[in-house]
């Protein structure tokens, strides 16, 4: 065991030589090992040292697996700082849709399914200008001599296929063989349509691979909803008009007649299970035909449209295809019980939905095929919700790391006589939150972050008057927003740190509250809005029954009640990055207070918390101003 000699600084912080230590122990043992441990205490890199010190040693490979590009960065950034130790090899894979750079595929995918085919359709009939220069020049070899020498960024090959009229991600297809370390997001081991070929690309199967999975609070409700899908009234209307264009009159009644189907049938309520099977049965009694003959059909005249329309230089996006697609994944899951088909919306807002309850279906397969697997997160606990949903076998080991931050670093207070329980939702309530947020942004020497439960309680608290009580910027996250203007936001918010604070209004759960940091005085004050538990609906009623079956008992606390918290928790330790960040947390509701809200929440967070009524604005403020002064 060598993990000083992969470990990239001088000197480990604390609880960090201990997960390397686990992570060697657990690879050497072929099995699994969840951790969990806060911002800032460095994870990545003590992952990293016990992981490179075993399979660099035993001649296996590494394939990291995170949410988002900004993870998958920072996991390569980390591996080059030990490649000036020791020499190394690695690479990062984003989405094939993300890196994409060829407009014309861009423009005319729905999704990362539709861009996979329409990807693989312009390469094949040799219409990908970029795909095809990719081989041309030398541009390979020079990119493979790099390679050798420095672990590389997607971004790197996206930033090079943009400049050269190359495919980037070709670029780091042809390195995934020869290197020791992959990084690559969930989408790759957890999306049916393309595991098979990343699988073929690696070079070897995944028992040669330790798998590390980042912020693996994530991965159910990014499997799950690889595993489900929608489908609209509008994106009907548009294959009528479709197969109205190609004169395909048979297509055109078959999708028309789904169109009346669904206008026609169902309640007035906002949503309602979709009885499939008596769907398929209209659509048999007035065709003659199954769903899946209608739906394959659809699929392939859909292929036929968009290789014509590729091979005439023109976007290659089909509707019918579209429509195929969704029809026959409700075909296949309609006895299945793991899914639910919910009709929701009125006139050309209505869509049936396909709705996954098991990520396991998506996931199980990892963990038990990978020679040992890492699961790490700021939000793990309970350790049986992140077990049982994503299938872990028996036997699995869990380490959860101290807190690098000292107690006179964090100051938490859980508020009391506040709560934003539906049934309380009151003006005034609201009116008393604003205002009590108000004065700790205002005695808070920086930023300010608050995440509200919902995007319901944050229009409550503007409501409430917050914009007025305030005396610092407001920066607000809309839901509509787009991930650039959300970005844009986010960098004139972080800028105001130094600049006398200002206050930004999220939600929890969101690209805010978990994907983002703030070190220093980007957030110094977070505020957490209410505990964010989901809106009672079919959906949610559906997953506690299929919890409650396979799991007897804990259905509303893996469906309901444990994703709430972990929400909650991402969004407190928000502030909280660098080893010499200090920040105040509010926990604002009553039911922070709760037994098996308090147990389940990160210990670092509610050790030495704070229980103070809202009633006692004053208090609350001494306790924020002598902290700041101290």
């Amino acid at each position: 065991m060598q993990i000083e000699k992969y470990f990239p600084y001088s000197s480990f912080r604390k609880g960090q030589k201990e997960i390397a230590i686990a992570v060697y122990q657990t690879i050497e043992e072929r099995s699994h090992l969840i951790i969990e441990g806060p911002s800032g205490l460095g994870k990545t890199a003590a992952v990293l040292a016990g992981a490179l010190s075993h399979v660099i040693e035993n001649n296996v490979r590494l394939l990291f697996l995170a949410r988002t590009h900004r993870e998958l960065e920072r996991i390569i950034d980390e591996l080059r700082l030990v490649s000036t130790k020791v020499p190394v090899s690695g690479v990062s894979l984003r989405g094939k849709l993300e890196m994409c750079v060829n407009l014309q595929v861009i423009e005319s995918s729905f999704d990362h399914r539709s861009h996979i085919e329409l990807c693989n359709l312009a390469v094949k009939s040799g219409k990908c200008e970029y795909y095809n220069h990719t081989y041309e020049k030398g541009v390979v070899d020079d990119f493979v001599r790099r390679a050798a020498e420095f672990p590389v960024k997607a971004s790197d090959a996206y930033e090079m296929g943009r400049f050269q009229n190359v495919c980037p991600y070709e670029l780091i297809r042809i390195l995934l063989p020869s290197s020791k370390i992959v990084a690559v997001s969930y989408m790759y081991l957890v999306n049916p349509i393309v595991i098979k070929n990343f699988i073929k690309n690696l070079g070897q199967d995944l028992s040669n691979f330790v798998v590390i999975i980042d912020e693996a609070h994530n991965l159910p409700d990014f499997a799950s909803s690889v595993l489900s899908d929608i489908l609209s009234i509008r994106s009907l209307r548009e294959a009528v008009n479709e197969a109205e264009r190609y004169n395909q009159r048979e297509l055109k009644e078959y999708i028309q007649f789904i169109i009346n189907f669904l206008e026609n049938t169902g309640s007035k309520n906002d949503e309602e299970l979709f009885n499939t099977r008596l769907f398929m049965d209209e659509v048999y009694a007035e065709f003659g035909l199954s769903l899946n003959t209608i739906a394959d059909q659809c699929r392939m005249y859909g292929e036929e449209i968009k290789y014509q329309l590729l091979i005439s230089g023109k976007h290659p996006r089909s509707y019918i295809h579209r429509v195929g697609e969704f029809l026959l994944k409700l075909y296949d899951t309609v006895d299945q019980k793991s899914y639910i088909h919910i009709l929701s919306g009125k006139a050309e807002k209505r869509t049936v939905e396909i709705v996954a309850l098991d990520p396991r279906e998506a996931v199980e397969h990892i963990f038990k095929e990978a020679l040992a697997t890492i699961s790490m997160s700021g939000t793990m606990k309970p350790l049986e919700a992140y077990t049982n949903i994503v299938g872990i076998p028996d036997g699995v080991k869990f380490v959860e790391a101290p807190s690098p931050f000292l107690e006179e670093q964090v100051l938490t207070i859980i508020v009391k006589d506040v709560t934003t329980k539906y049934e309380l939702r009151e003006t005034e309530m609201y009116e008393r939150m604003a205002r009590l947020i108000a004065q700790i942004a205002i005695n808070t020497p920086g930023n300010t972050g608050v995440f509200a439960a919902s995007y319901e309680v944050q229009r409550g608290l503007l409501d409430g008057g917050l914009r007025n009580f305030l005396s610092k910027p407001l920066f607000i996250e809309l839901q509509e927003m787009s991930s650039k203007d959300n970005d844009r936001m986010i960098q004139e918010f972080k800028m105001m740190g130094d600049k006398g604070g200002a206050v930004l209004l999220s939600v929890q759960g969101g690209r805010n509250s978990e994907g983002e940091d703030y070190p220093g005085s980007q957030m110094d004050t977070v505020i957490v809005v209410g505990v964010p538990f989901a809106k009672p609906s079919i959906k949610l009623k559906a997953q506690i029954d299929y919890y409650d079956e396979l799991f007897p008992g804990k259905g509303k606390l893996l469906a309901y009640l444990y994703p709430a918290i972990r929400k909650a928790a991402q969004a407190a330790g928000r502030p909280f990055r660098l080893l010499s960040d200090r920040g105040v947390i509010i926990l604002m509701d009553s039911r922070f207070l709760w037994k098996e809200i308090r147990e389940n929440m990160p210990s670092w967070i509610m050790k030495n918390a704070k229980i103070v009524s809202a009633l006692s604005e004053n208090k609350i403020i001494h306790m924020i101003r002598s902290f700041y002064k101290d």
